[in-house]
């Protein structure tokens, strides 16, 4: 065991004190009670009941009771010289820490160090230089007003252009969706500074108090009327009547588990293991079990993901298997992307995540529906998604522009062959043929080869059928035209398949070059 050293001044022994306070990496700090007693109602309980033979028992150093404390000597010298009336203050320059003496503040109740805490951030130079940091942790702590000031100090910044910060991954997929959804609607206001936070409902539901003497049956197959031999109650106290034999067949765990003792907990003579799952996750599982469900509906986004997390935790591999295979050929893969990347993500399905990815391309980053299931994946699972899709759109733009033929034959070139008036809007974006950075709008949109050929057959097929404007060009010209298309497509799906779809974490620092400047947002 590390043997304790004793903090620097003025938190030293020669300190004023009457109370010693270790830290979790075993610094002694020589502080007053009464300073603790006064900004924490957790302290001051705490001192209410140290009274008698609990005195008698205190570890003391230097005739002065230790309570130990969980955070490090870095985060206690922070709150501490929150606490201490000090004539200057120390500035702040690492969000880590200041997240961790704002966390210490709110778990002993010091809401007047908190409310401190949260003026010095405004004020401080991370809010300017580490604006998305300083979002995600204001997040966490619940500061939303400290949170909004922080998102509009990033509104200089293009979106494509946010670094990717660790903090992204202690908020949920949610409060990232609130930064970006802010964000969008800013780049469309008259008035940015004015925009406010959209509140999104969280799918989290109270919990219900369990009543620990009403435990009930579950209801058929599962009831005390089927062969079984074995019980598992779930975590509301409903009891599932299940083969044994089977459930240790399909269950490495519950395989170990057995023989169990004599004396364990018996109902109608059959032994009962209790889980952590609920009844309606035991439930969908067993039916998968029994087969008397073939497939969880993928719809129920959270407990599909706590059915298949249930039969990881429980070893069941080839139930596991089974439920992996459903969700590739679910037709949400192409419907509603968003909800499956969330149900990937969570399960670490590498490969469905970035499938899926690559499906919600097919609409604008800020048309991207808000579903509840955000809330499983972290804001960096988010983020990660947004950035790929940064990069796919920059690759994408590249393969056209080092396309031999694309400055001949590719868009905004066809006015040298055929005559038209025509213009088209292509998903609600207006085209114009003769623009050659029209393509690359288009591209932002949807960084995908299928967006070339869409633009190339909706202009040809308009300009043809089109009986004001004179078509004039030749069959080579047209083949060009034609063969230029098929290639752009394929050299631009080629060169997004390419791009990694990598981590928060371990994302290139690459400068962002666009032909249109940057993206909304």
């Amino acid at each position: 065991m590390n043997m304790p050293t004793n903090a620097i001044q003025p938190y030293d022994s020669a300190a004023l004190a009457d109370l010693i306070l270790r830290s979790s990496d075993h610094v002694d700090f020589y502080v007053l009670g009464a300073f603790l007693r006064y900004v924490s109602p957790t302290f001051r309980t705490m001192f209410a009941l140290n009274t008698g033979q609990a005195i008698e028992d205190n570890e003391k150093k230097d005739g002065h009771p230790v309570v130990s404390v969980a955070e490090d000597s870095n985060t206690l010298r922070l709150l501490l010289d929150s606490i201490y009336p000090s004539s200057e203050e120390r500035s702040l320059d690492d969000v880590g820490l200041f997240w961790k003496a704002a966390k210490a503040s709110q778990k002993y109740c010091m809401k007047i160090i908190e409310d401190k805490l949260r003026k010095r951030i405004c004020a401080s130079d991370l809010m300017k230089n580490n604006a998305l940091s300083v979002y995600a942790v204001a997040t966490d702590l619940g500061w939303d007003d400290v949170a909004i000031a922080a998102a509009r100090q990033t509104l200089e910044t293009p979106l494509e252009s946010l670094a990717y910060v660790d903090e992204l991954k202690s908020i949920t997929g949610v409060g990232f969706y609130r930064f970006l959804e802010y964000r969008f609607r800013c780049s469309k206001s008259s008035d940015p500074k004015a925009e406010e936070f959209t509140e999104f409902k969280s799918v989290a539901q109270p919990c219900s108090p369990v009543d620990t003497d009403n435990v009930s049956d579950a209801s058929a197959p599962f009831d005390s009327s089927a062969p079984a031999d074995f019980v598992l109650r779930s975590s509301n106290l409903v009891d599932f009547f299940v083969s044994g034999t089977l459930i240790r067949r399909l269950s490495a765990v519950f395989k170990d588990m057995f023989p169990l003792p004599p004396d364990h907990e018996v109902k109608d003579a059959m032994p009962i293991v209790r889980v952590e799952e609920s009844s309606e996750v035991l439930h969908c599982l067993l039916s998968v079990i029994h087969y008397d469900l073939d497939e969880p509906d993928i719809k129920e986004c959270h407990l599909y993901i706590k059915v298949v997390l249930a039969a990881r935790k429980y070893r069941m591999t080839t139930i596991e298997r089974r439920l992996r295979k459903q969700a590739p050929n679910s037709p949400l893969t192409n419907s509603d992307p968003l909800r499956i990347y969330i149900i990937a993500t969570s399960l670490g399905w590498e490969e469905l995540a970035k499938t899926v990815a690559l499906n919600t391309f097919s609409q604008p980053l800020d048309k991207l529906a808000y579903v509840d299931e955000l809330c499983f994946i972290s804001g960096a699972d988010l983020y990660r998604l947004v950035k790929y899709r940064s990069r796919c759109v920059f690759v994408a733009s590249s393969a056209l522009e080092s396309d031999p033929m694309f400055p001949k034959y590719g868009f905004g070139q066809w006015n040298r062959h055929f005559k038209s008036n025509t213009s088209m809007s292509i998903w609600g974006t207006k085209y114009d043929p003769t623009n050659p950075s029209s393509a690359y709008t288009q591209l932002k949109v949807s960084p995908r080869g299928s967006t070339v050929s869409d633009i190339y057959s909706k202009h040809l097929e308009l300009v043809a059928s089109d009986s004001s404007g004179k078509f004039s060009i030749s069959p080579r010209r047209l083949f060009n035209i034609v063969r230029c298309a098929r290639d752009a497509e394929k050299s631009v799906e080629s060169a997004v398949a390419k791009v990694e779809f990598v981590k928060g974490e371990f994302f290139p620092k690459t400068p962002w070059r666009s032909r249109e400047g940057n993206l909304p947002g």
